[in-house]
């Protein structure tokens, strides 16, 4: 048929059917005969009319359906305003008693360190170091004792303060997951720290050009610091108090609150580094203009997080804030036929991880092992490494090839490994009763694939350069949707694996990108928990109960440094992979809306059967 003759038969069905979407109030009965139709129609053009206009035509009609069903699910455009004016107060106020005691530790703690410091006159090179101590006294000497605010370039210091001050706050935070006593204890420290700093210039008789010139930008960055407490002891509560909930249900709750909390000190970090970076190392600004600083930082602080709070509390709360429902322990739905938000996607990957963490443990445990018996037994240059601390516990070293590049190859089949396995268990979730076959030219396919995305992400590391890690950040969004293209092909589909991942990313890029580096930030944060002097204390345990010399002791330090990284690794791995892998499917919805041809399929020919 030609083409002039389809549309002129077809032209008035498809203007019906424009105007069925585009009333008000659509008829569902008449909606679904036209849409089967349209698709026939579609179909049929695609076969017959692939480059031409009546195809393209055709494929928006379509679209616009499943534009209607689900891509007008927009987030109301004030909910970033919302946050701030009314939910964030209100965490707030239910959180004063964590606040409280955040704030009465930091407090109580700069009293200990001032009365230490005036009781030791030592005590202040236990807590600041001997390096900054000489260094600061050596500047006094020089007349400028500030002057350790003006040695680095201002863009420089912003990015190094802010991200420093911002790791340290997460870090407060994420010590709250020992119950809270670990947010107390970390609170308390930088207490002591701040109170021996001011009283070490009090000794020195440089009280008020010191409190001045520091308290600029200390006092956002106390505040934040305190926040960061109170998130961390809000989220603990929930595993020491979990009323009437589960401890589980109780503690991700708290969780949340703690966590929405914490995003409130993301303003406080960026403006105190700027103040820090490019304010307060003109040391010779009017004592006026300082102290304006100060006490307008101070009011902003106690207007936003005191008076705003309590003020709301007296005349309500625009909107209350509900908690997330909990679905029942152990229940997990993974509807991959459905299109789901990123916040969706995000809940049932966790549902998913915690079904199957138990295999997602013992795998990485055996692994990690493996690997580290492996490292040790055939790559011995590894043992003269000289590993350093405070480096996402030791993952550099483990992926830095230029020393040994036979690590390159360990590495491959770990990662080949990690993708084949954790896969595996990810789909037996998602389609629990498909049959897996077990034949070797259903696992090869597999096996190929997984060696492959181990080799695109190591043959990035093995450059060993700048670019590197530039293109790793780039790079792996794209290598675990690659993953996910691997799995199921569609019959819609008709392109490559790696046409099929270029198409999801370019459905919908921002959603993709969007949940790719939200759960790069929890595998960071875990690594920051990792790399925390909590998880060294038990290399420390260890140590002390067995008599090394100096070589078996770097050697066991080696071991047990490659076995807890693997192990890390090996934990957060399946997190990410199960994302992207349920990610894939909904992009592919949003394409091609499989699933919800068949539902409507369904719903018309019931139609047509009671007609």
């Amino acid at each position: 048929m030609r083409e002039t003759n389809f549309i002129s038969q077809n032209k008035e069905k498809w203007g019906e059917f424009e105007k069925v979407l585009a009333a008000e109030k659509k008829d569902p009965d008449k909606l679904s005969n036209l849409f089967i139709q349209v698709s026939d129609d579609l179909s049929y053009s695609r076969t017959f009319y692939r480059n031409r206009s009546v195809r393209i035509y055709l494929n928006n009609l379509a679209q616009q359906v499943f534009t209607s069903i689900y891509k007008n699910k927009k987030t109301r455009t004030h909910k970033f305003r919302e946050f701030w004016k009314d939910e964030l107060p209100q965490l707030i106020w239910s959180s004063r008693r964590a606040f409280l005691v955040s704030f009465l530790v930091f407090v109580l703690s700069v009293v200990i360190g001032v009365f230490s410091s005036w009781q030791d006159p030592e005590f202040p090179r236990v807590i600041l170091g001997d390096s900054y101590v000489n260094m600061t006294l050596e500047n006094i000497k020089k007349h400028d004792p500030m002057a350790v605010y003006k040695k680095m370039h201002e863009v420089d210091m912003f990015l190094g303060i802010a991200l420093n001050n911002l790791k340290v706050s997460v870090l407060i935070f994420l010590l709250g997951l020992v119950f809270s006593i670990g947010s107390v204890g970390f609170i308390a420290y930088n207490g002591i720290m701040v109170g021996t700093f001011q009283y070490f210039f009090y000794h020195q008789g440089l009280f008020a050009e010191s409190a001045l010139t520091i308290w600029m930008h200390g006092t956002l960055e106390m505040s934040a610091m305190i926040i960061a407490g109170a998130a961390g002891i809000t989220m603990g509560n929930g595993l020491v108090f979990p009323n009437t909930y589960t401890r589980l249900q109780s503690f991700m709750i708290s969780s949340r609150r703690g966590l929405k909390i914490l995003l409130g000190i993301a303003p406080i970090v960026v403006f105190a580094a700027l103040i820090e970076s490019f304010v307060t190392r003109y040391t010779e600004l009017p004592a006026v203009f300082k102290l304006s600083v100060i006490v307008f930082s101070l009011l902003l602080i106690l207007a936003y997080f005191v008076w705003l709070p309590w003020r709301k509390s007296l005349y309500g709360f625009a909107k209350p804030v509900v908690e997330a429902q909990l679905r029942p322990e152990g229940e997990i739905r993974l509807d991959v036929g459905e299109i789901h938000s990123n916040g969706e996607i995000f809940k049932n990957v966790f549902g998913l991880y915690r079904k199957r963490f138990k295999q997602f443990f013992f795998c990485s445990l055996i692994l990690s092992v493996l690997y580290t018996i492996s490292v040790l037994v055939f790559l011995p240059h590894v043992r003269s490494y000289d590993f350093e601390r405070h480096n996402y516990f030791f993952i550099a070293q483990l992926f830095n090839y230029s020393k040994n590049q036979g690590l390159a190859v360990v590495n491959l089949i770990l990662l080949a490994a990690f993708f084949f396995i954790f896969q595996y268990f990810i789909n037996r979730e998602i389609k629990p009763n498909e049959p897996t076959p077990f034949s070797w030219n259903a696992v090869l396919p597999k096996l190929v694939h997984a060696f492959f995305l181990s080799a695109l992400i190591n043959g990035v590391i093995l450059f060993h350069n700048g670019w590197s890690v530039f293109l790793l950040i780039i790079g792996l969004p794209f290598v675990f949707l690659l993953n996910a293209a691997f799995q199921e092909r569609l019959p819609e589909e008709k392109s490559s694996s790696i046409g099929r991942m270029f198409n999801m990313a370019g459905t919908n890029f921002w959603k993709f990108i969007g949940l790719f580096y939200l759960l790069a930030i929890l595998v960071i944060l875990f690594f920051l928990v990792l790399d925390s002097p909590i998880v060294l204390l038990y290399f420390e345990i260890l140590s002390w109960n067995f008599q090394m010399n100096l070589h078996n002791f770097h050697t066991f330090f080696i071991a047990f440094s490659s076995l807890a990284t693997i192990l890390g690794l090996g934990l957060v791995f399946p997190l990410v992979m199960g994302g992207m892998t349920l990610l894939g499917y909904t992009l592919r919805e949003i394409n091609y809306a499989t699933a919800l041809r068949k539902k409507i399929a369904s719903l018309g020919a019931k139609t047509n059967g009671k007609k």
